[in-house]
């Protein structure tokens, strides 16, 4: 499942209109933090579960959904937003780096 909040929702309505993709939820760089996620424009592929949020459209994929469970985006004043699931990132480490695959 994944939930947004209230100022993350303001902030896509106001946007609304450049962009009419989906949102990816992806692993981001973990070079010298630890590991995160991020949003990121694409088109979802085959073994991506996709769901329609406040009519904003996300996609992730779903061995990435199925270990990491409900995933939250929220505001962050400086960056902007952050994402935070159920469960720990560290079953996508390979050699200190983030895998999504």
């Amino acid at each position: 499942m994944i939930t947004l909040s209230e100022a993350v929702l303001d902030e896509l309505k106001r946007l609304r209109g450049r962009t009419e993709r989906t949102f990816r939820i992806e692993p981001g760089c973990s070079c010298c933090h630890s590991p995160t996620l991020e949003l990121i424009l694409d088109e979802p592929e085959d073994d991506d579960v996709t769901t329609e949020v406040s009519g904003f459209t996300f996609c992730i994929r779903k061995r990435m959904l199925d270990q990491l469970g409900n995933v939250r985006i929220e505001a962050d004043h400086a960056e902007g937003y952050r994402i935070f699931s159920e469960r720990s990132l560290s079953s996508f480490l390979k050699n200190g780096r983030l895998c999504a695959s």
